[in-house]
């Protein structure tokens, strides 16, 4: 059965990603935002929110891991490849069509599978990094326990600070020990209850307002430092359990519906969210001449929620959501689906 608590926090995730986005379309475009408010915004955003993504897709992978390899990686070909395929495809194309009203892209049509191949479009590197993830830990499941896994994430970790790799690799690297950290948990769903008490939630909360500070101070004396990366992995670790504590604990909560929807529909916004958002900034700004950054972070990240769902429901209603988001979308008591 699906985790209620799992779905809020890919909710509060999903809103977290749209706003990082905005923030970062809104300071590309020079519209007047506030240098000190970006990069204190933005490097707390960046510092646990995708890794919370990780974590929690390694979190159902007990029933896939159990096919025969075949099945599960055309699963996940299905499921990842699929959606990321088709909207680099989409995005890029807008991206090439529109270069001259969007943040300087340097996307060309002769370029463009190149980019697709191995050098992903914008967001699209977490389907990417997640498909080899998921590839990768089902070789490595049959001859490691998840422990000794775990152990060999936080090396590579460790190993990509010291290492000049391809950036795509880099982000596998620094990323895969979330995932492996998820699939750890995944033996124990069981036991959540117990660890996430209220008690939980308070340890939790001064955890992550103790280290983010540490982690902001630092960032803005010590970001392009050695070892910082470091310092980054104990703020993605506060970060994703604060998430699940007050996660868990928001499921009892009336009126959090909301939250776990926006859960259940996170494909379809991390994979519309991009063009909704940069639209929204382009008539904001060239259509409408409006250059606060206040209207253009609430209204873009409004829109980078509202659109994709709305291009969800119309891809349900012509039976190509299938086509576009990989599978269709499964309602509140659904089974989960790794």
């Amino acid at each position: 059965m699906r985790l209620a608590w799992a779905d809020i926090a890919r909710g509060i995730g999903i809103v977290l990603v749209v706003y990082g986005h905005v923030l970062r379309g809104i300071h590309d475009a020079d519209i007047g935002l506030n240098e000190n408010f970006f990069f204190y915004s933005d490097t707390f955003v960046y510092g646990f929110h995708m890794p919370l993504f990780f974590l929690l897709s390694g979190l159902f992978v007990s029933s896939w891991e159990s096919k025969p390899f075949a099945s599960a990686a055309g699963k996940k070909v299905h499921q990842l490849l699929l959606p990321y395929l088709v909207w680099s495809l989409l995005q890029g194309s807008v991206m090439i069509v529109l270069s001259g009203t969007t943040n300087s892209s340097t996307l060309t049509w002769s370029g463009l599978p190149a980019n697709i191949g191995w050098s992903p479009i914008g967001q699209f590197w977490f389907l990417y990094a997640l498909f080899f993830m998921f590839i990768l830990y089902y070789v490595m499941n049959k001859f490691l326990p998840k422990p000794v896994m775990l152990l060999v994430g936080l090396a590579v970790f460790a190993a990509m600070p010291l290492l000049e790799l391809n950036w795509i690799v880099e982000k596998f690297g620094s990323h895969f020990v979330y995932f492996l950290a998820g699939t750890c948990l995944a033996r124990y769903k069981s036991i959540v209850p117990r660890l996430f008490k209220p008690a939980a939630l308070y340890a939790s909360s001064a955890a992550f307002i103790l280290v983010n500070a540490l982690y902001l101070w630092a960032a803005n004396r010590f970001y392009d430092a050695p070892g910082f990366q470091y310092l980054g992995l104990a703020a993605a670790a506060a970060g994703v359990a604060f998430v699940i504590a007050l996660s868990y604990r928001l499921q009892a909560v009336k009126g959090t519906t909301w939250l776990k929807s926006l859960g259940l529909s996170s494909m379809s916004i991390y994979l519309v969210h991009i063009l909704a958002a940069s639209g929204t900034r382009i008539v904001l700004d060239k259509g409408l001449h409006i250059g606060d950054p206040a209207v253009h972070i609430v209204l873009g990240t409004i829109m980078g929620i509202a659109v994709p769902l709305v291009v969800q429901a119309v891809a349900r209603g012509l039976r190509l959501d299938n086509v576009l988001f990989a599978s269709r979308q499964p309602t509140v008591k659904g089974q989960a689906s790794a």
